[in-house]
């Protein structure tokens, strides 16, 4: 946790002004490829074969992971939550269901993990769960085409969260908390603000009881702002990621229809933001996070090199939150899809990651249909 921040603070520029400093540089070249073990956390399944948004979190010496589980599509009927742990990165858990297929009104609900919030107490998993207008789907059970591009095809989405029982191995019920999806684990920001990024802004929350179950605000980006995104070039701002610099100031990136992050800043800890303005640093229509490493250092992992299919998976390192220079390669072996199926693609997508003693840990998918754990060490990173 941060030091304690007297809020609102005042920045030295204007939005506009920082969003034109952040850049990277996406080529490979001359980016060193780290040393890293790498764990299969779900094989593929024929019966399953749809695999996807996987979250992790630290809590009391093990590192706990979940994940979407479809049968051939993504985000279809019928899509469940998994999840697993380990207390030592070499041996896991079996995938267990965290949150099973049931029947909605019409359909089958679909069912997104939503990853983790880890506090020193309790560890709350989140999953969201949607039904599709029958009007718009392919089929009695079978989803529709672009269910992203046209939210019309969604009748209801709500997010529900619960929390590991004592014994560890078990849920409570869950409860529902919020409207709307997102696959961004929790993170704590100054004066122990709590704040799940989402679609195009964050979920926050200040406190959190070991016996209750955490209120969650929203504070999103304006409809304003979006249509002038859209206008520029940019028509689908989403999948955010935030980091928060030692002045207080939240910088918010979040993925667009085009190959750039378009950033937005928050000067309260996450209740209003900016105005959204393009950036300088490259995505290949991905999923990705940005944190601080324990040295205060700024980092990205994600798919920066534009129209590879989400390949490789790099780390980007920054002093400054500003200008990623320093870049790594996690991963960059291709992976071959072995069942089709509408939206599925992706080398290594949807990556998130928990630095814990001295290791990075980053979960992601494969081709969307099987998914993995890497690890590396912090000291490979200059």
């Amino acid at each position: 946790m941060m030091k304690m921040i007297n809020f609102p603070v005042t920045p030295e520029r204007d939005a506009s002004v920082s969003a034109s400093l952040v850049r990277n540089c996406n080529t490979r070249t001359a980016a060193k490829k780290l040393q890293v073990e790498t764990k299969l956390l779900q094989p593929f399944n024929p019966e399953r074969a749809f695999s996807h948004h996987a979250g992790i979190a630290s809590y009391k010496g093990k590192l706990y992971i979940m994940w979407s589980s479809g049968r051939v599509h993504e985000d279809d009927c019928g899509q469940r939550v998994m999840w697993t742990f380990s207390d030592n990165f070499s041996d896991w858990q079996p995938p267990m269901v965290l949150s099973d297929t049931e029947m909605g009104c019409q359909s089958e609900f679909v069912k997104f993990a939503g990853g983790f919030c880890a506090t020193d107490d309790c560890l709350y998993a989140y999953f969201s769960v949607g039904e599709f207008d029958p009007k718009y789907m392919l089929g009695s059970n079978l989803r529709p085409k672009n269910v992203w591009e046209n939210t019309d095809t969604w009748l209801s989405w709500r997010k529900y969260v619960c929390r590991l029982n004592d014994d560890g191995v078990t849920w409570s019920d869950p409860i529902a908390v919020a409207f709307g999806a997102g696959n961004h684990s929790a993170e704590c920001m100054a004066n122990g603000r709590y704040i799940i990024p989402m679609a195009t802004g964050v979920l926050y929350c200040d406190k959190i009881e070991s016996d209750t179950v955490p209120s969650l605000k929203v504070a999103d980006i304006s409809k304003a702002q979006l249509e002038k995104a859209a206008r520029m070039g940019a028509p689908g701002l989403c999948e955010a990621s935030a980091y928060q610099s030692d002045d207080g100031i939240l910088h918010l990136l979040m993925r667009s229809g085009e190959n750039r992050l378009w950033y937005a800043e928050s000067y309260d800890n996450g209740e209003t933001f900016s105005d959204v303005y393009p950036t300088a640093f490259t995505d290949d229509l991905a999923k990705f996070q940005f944190g601080r490493l324990p040295d205060g250092r700024y980092y990205y992992v994600g798919n920066p090199v534009v129209g590879q299919g989400r390949l490789p998976l790099m780390l980007y390192v920054s002093f400054d939150g500003f200008d990623f220079n320093k870049r790594y390669i996690i991963h960059d072996e291709p992976y071959t899809r072995r069942q089709n199926g509408m939206d599925k693609g992706g080398h290594y997508g949807y990556p998130e990651c928990v630095v814990e003693n001295g290791y990075m840990y980053c979960v992601y998918s494969k081709q969307k249909e099987v998914i993995e754990i890497t690890r590396f060490s912090l000291d490979q990173i200059d």
